[in-house]
């Protein structure tokens, strides 16, 4: 028997990914921090990590604007309740989705981490029955539609609401309610992304969250909320702020900094450009596998140390494999 030679072809898969970071948005950041008596630390922390926050804006020069609502709707605590919460402490507190001092931040402002210092430090004498949601409703309508508030929401902006808690949000609607609400506020041409809402609060009940009055609740709504409009989770009771302050100015900025590849790489062949620029691995970058929710083998993401410039383009190119991360060499 003559045994016939054949020759066996055999293709490489492998692709080209292109993403583009499209230039900012003009954003108006409402933060809700929480004013009740175990919040002081947490309204510290944002003031460290202020220059953090803004970092993201002035570098991408972004048109931004950030005012501060507390999370009391009606009647705070009485006077003496705390020792701190004296009766000027309690009048001078801003009446229901008022502005923190009045100040709006933006571009230019002189004399920014002071106001902004000011702004955060809502005070700990506020109601224990926490209402954000309702609160940034009422700072974003009644309260521009009354003049109280005016310049707060711009036509040509997009939405960030970040809530700041270590307690369940207490408002009377559900969570869909408010953010069809906001919705509705924003120019449809804007599209859905225009509102997101982000939640900076006590993940669940069994948390290590530091306090010298109560442990935090877990903020179920804050997160539900975060969820359905593509907002950024943090959780309160981590240490360090500076990481999550970067997630949450990178959220409102609409800037990427994770660029989730169409197909599984094989990492040693993963070539990034950005523009004209061919960066070597751990060069600003690297490869990894992100959690997914259904416990699979990961996202597979390249993620840059900072974001890229806006209006670059970022190619990655890579052969197909099976995602594994390894270190650069």
């Amino acid at each position: 028997m003559l045994l016939a030679c054949q020759d066996y072809g055999y293709t490489v898969q492998q692709r080209t990914d292109v993403f583009q970071q499209d230039p900012p948005d003009a954003v108006d950041i409402l933060l809700v921090v929480d004013n009740s008596y175990s919040m002081a630390p947490y309204q510290e922390r944002l003031i460290e990590n202020f220059q953090g926050f803004i970092s993201t804006f002035v570098e991408a020069d972004v048109d931004y604007q950030i005012a501060v609502v507390s999370t009391t709707i009606g009647e705070p605590v009485s006077p003496g309740y705390w020792a701190e919460c004296t009766a000027e402490a309690i009048a001078a507190m801003p009446e229901d989705g008022e502005l923190s001092r009045r100040i709006i931040l933006a571009p230019g402002t002189p004399d920014a981490e002071r106001h902004f210092a000011d702004m955060v430090r809502v005070g700990i004498c506020g109601s224990g029955a926490e209402m954000g949601m309702h609160a940034s409703y009422m700072a974003l309508g009644e309260r521009i539609a009354d003049g109280t508030n005016t310049g707060l929401l711009r036509d040509d902006a997009k939405l960030s609401v970040i809530y700041v808690s270590d307690e369940q949000d207490a408002s009377p609607e559900p969570v869909w309610v408010y953010l069809n609400e906001l919705r509705k506020m924003k120019d449809p041409a804007l599209g859905r992304d225009a509102v997101t809402l982000s939640a900076l609060v006590a993940l669940s009940d069994d948390n290590d969250c530091p306090t010298t009055v109560s442990s935090a609740v877990g903020g179920t709504r804050y997160l539900e909320a975060a969820e359905l409009s593509g907002g950024v989770v943090a959780n309160i009771c981590d240490d360090d702020f500076s990481g999550i302050v970067e997630e949450l100015s990178l959220n409102a900025s609409r800037l990427r900094k994770r660029f989730v590849l169409a197909q599984m790489p094989d990492v040693s062949s993963l070539e990034v450009t950005v523009g004209e620029t061919l960066l070597e691995c751990g060069d600003g970058w690297q490869f990894v596998l992100e959690p997914d929710e259904d416990g699979g083998t990961g996202i597979p993401t390249v993620l840059f140390d900072d974001h890229p410039s806006s209006n670059s383009t970022i190619q990655v190119y890579y052969r197909y494999g099976n995602g594994q991360e390894t270190p650069c060499p």
